[in-house]
């Protein structure tokens, strides 16, 4: 499969998020994400069909276990169709990871308040998707058949807290490191997701978070 676009929380001095890959089979009509820490493990799947659907692997063998399964909303003639979200909080963004050189979209500033969103839609048209700062939109593919699919982000007000009718919660362990007290330990870099799958139909709404260290030293 060939990937087509990454994103990631990141600036030219750091990134504090977990990359998100998408990749698709030339011409086939579907598209398919991951991030780095569920690379083996999850993948998230959205068909031509229009079935989308959240599976589990072991080691990157499919286990055929569909953990959610819902369908993206057809839309109207020329029309974009949504169908995923995915949201970081600039407050909940504090991992330490590697700057990564796949990732191409590059912040300049992450000190104010707000909340950024990575939007995927599909869209058919005999048109090339416009990219640039006047849409919002960053990245494009064709898929065959007059059909795209394309990355649009955008920065808003803070979200309130999660909603209540979150799906499933996915923790990342991240790395065990030594700390000063060499008895204690650390996890470094911890994430967690969490899913918000439409019932039936709809965007899948993804919640992101990350914390540079995590300590798993009891309290005296």
């Amino acid at each position: 499969m060939t990937t087509i676009f990454r994103f990631a929380i990141q600036t030219t001095e750091s990134r504090c998020s977990e990359v998100w890959s998408f990749f698709c089979n030339r011409n086939d009509g579907c598209l398919y994400a991951t991030r780095t820490s569920m690379q083996k493990t999850m993948k998230v799947s959205f068909h031509q069909s229009g079935a989308c659907h959240i599976k589990r692997y072991a080691n990157g063998v499919d286990l055929g276990i569909k953990d959610h399964v819902w369908r993206y909303a057809p839309s109207g003639v020329g029309e974009p169709t949504h169908i995923m979200r995915v949201v970081y909080d600039l407050r909940a963004q504090r991992g330490d990871f590697e700057l990564s050189k796949k990732v191409g979209f590059l912040f300049e500033d992450l000190t104010a308040p707000a909340s950024i969103y990575l939007d995927v839609f599909f869209t058919h048209s005999d048109r090339e998707v416009e990219l640039g700062n006047e849409t919002g939109i960053y990245g494009s593919h064709y898929m065959g058949r007059r059909k795209w699919v394309y990355f649009s982000i955008s920065i808003g007000p803070l979200t309130d807290g999660l909603p209540d009718d979150i799906s499933e919660m996915v923790f990342h362990m991240g790395d065990r490191e030594a700390i000063e007290n060499k008895s204690a330990n650390v996890l470094k870099n911890v994430t967690a997701v969490f899913y918000q799958v439409p019932k039936p139909s709809g965007a899948l709404v993804v919640f992101e978070a990350s914390a540079a260290k995590f300590s798993l030293a009891v309290p005296a």
